[in-house]
């Protein structure tokens, strides 16, 4: 807590003498309460997924997935618990990342659900294209801490490239984003019950499911792409290099 506090005294005087600051979401952007300060989304590249086959979602096998840091605050234990309540073969779950700390992988193994879970550690991009296009659903369920109730997680808009629905927590901003898009259905996170209905709908309504992941690279398409951000990023630079010359 000190330290925090610390680095919010410093980042809201140094802004002071900097001539722009980026926010990585809204939340942020805002809480500079400066012009200086800018939006600048960590968002997928367009092209990133296209290799990916939507055509065969219908065949793919009852399978959900998430790619990314293993924490607790993440939510793995509820969706473990989740899917502990499906019958065996009903639904697996793919689980690709590290886990932090190492211990916590232990606490996993002894879940119900790890016995429905394939665990990947960490993968490089071209094992994550793979194990997207095998899944019929992403999911992201952080719990409400606040580093993530005004997040925008990258493996969201990854999960949208990739054309599959996503299963996301119930903060406001992502039900602006997943449920507004219809592009997905959102849950309180801390509910395993919760959370698996959601899985349980979008396994048992396939073509409703298939379309919400259409609309999810449409968004990705027209929205959520790095390619408006980089437009963004070199507008800022060149505001900075007039300034920049203005002293020159």
């Amino acid at each position: 807590g000190l330290i925090a506090s610390l680095c919010f005294i410093i980042e809201r005087f140094g802004i002071i003498f900097f001539d722009a600051v980026i926010g990585a979401n809204p939340d942020i952007q805002k809480s500079f309460k400066s012009k200086k300060a800018h939006l600048l989304r960590n968002l997928p590249f367009k092209s990133e997924f296209h290799s990916i086959d939507t055509t065969n979602y219908l065949q793919r096998p009852n399978k959900i997935c998430f790619i990314g840091n293993i924490t607790k605050i993440r939510g793995i234990d509820e969706v473990l618990d989740s899917i502990s309540f499906f019958k065996k073969n009903e639904v697996s779950f793919d689980l690709a990342g590290r886990f932090e700390p190492k211990e916590y992988g232990l606490e996993l193994s002894e879940n119900d659900g790890w016995k429905k879970t394939n665990f990947y550690e960490w993968v490089n991009r071209h094992e994550m294209a793979r194990i997207l296009s095998e899944s019929r659903a992403g999911i992201v369920t952080y719990l409400p801490y606040p580093n993530h109730i005004d997040a925008q997680p990258n493996k969201l808009f990854e999960y949208m490239a990739a054309g599959l629905p996503v299963v996301g927590s119930n903060f406001p901003l992502w039900r602006q984003i997943i449920e507004g898009g219809n592009c997905g259905l959102c849950v309180d996170p801390a509910n395993p019950r919760a959370i698996a209905s959601a899985i349980n709908y979008l396994i048992t309504h396939p073509k409703e499911a298939q379309q919400m992941g259409k609309n999810g690279q449409q968004l990705i398409q027209e929205k959520y792409n790095w390619t408006i951000e980089e437009k963004k990023l070199f507008d800022l630079y060149e505001v900075v290099f007039q300034l920049i010359n203005l002293f020159l």
